[in-house]
C-alpha cells in the first residue's frame, strides 16, 4: 500500500486538504494520525484508503454539480490513483493467498 507521506503529498499537491490534520479527517481519522504515520513511515491500510475514496468521490460530485470543471477533472485523477493503489493491493492479497 502507498506510504501515508506520499499519499498525503498528492492531496495537498492537487489542492484537496492544506494540512495534515485536514487529511487525517478526510481519511477518517483523528487529527494528529497523519503526522504520527509519516513519522513512523507508515503505508495506508486497505480500510483507510477506500474511506479516503469515497471522500474524494463527494467531493468531485459536489464540483461536478456546482459546474466546477477543472476541479472535477482533478479530482477524477486522484480518483484514478487511488483506485490503482486499492486495485494493486488487493491483486497483491490475492496472489499471496493462493500461493498458501
Amino acid at each position: 500500500m502507498k506510504p501515508v507521506r506520499e499519499t498525503y503529498n498528492q492531496m495537498k499537491a492537487s489542492g484537496i486538504v492544506k494540512t495534515q490534520r485536514e487529511f487525517s479527517r478526510l481519511c477518517g481519522r483523528r487529527g494528529s494520525w497523519t503526522s504520527s504515520s509519516i513519522s513512523r513511515n507508515k503505508a495506508m491500510s486497505l480500510d483507510t484508503m477506500l474511506y479516503c475514496y469515497m471522500r474524494v468521490m463527494e467531493a468531485r460530485d459536489h464540483a461536478a454539480t456546482n459546474s466546477r470543471l477543472e476541479k472535477t477533472e482533478s479530482l477524477n485523477q486522484t480518483l484514478n490513483d487511488i483506485w490503482h493503489v486499492i486495485c494493486c493491493d488487493i491483486e497483491h492479497r490475492h496472489l499471496n493467498l493462493s500461493r498458501t
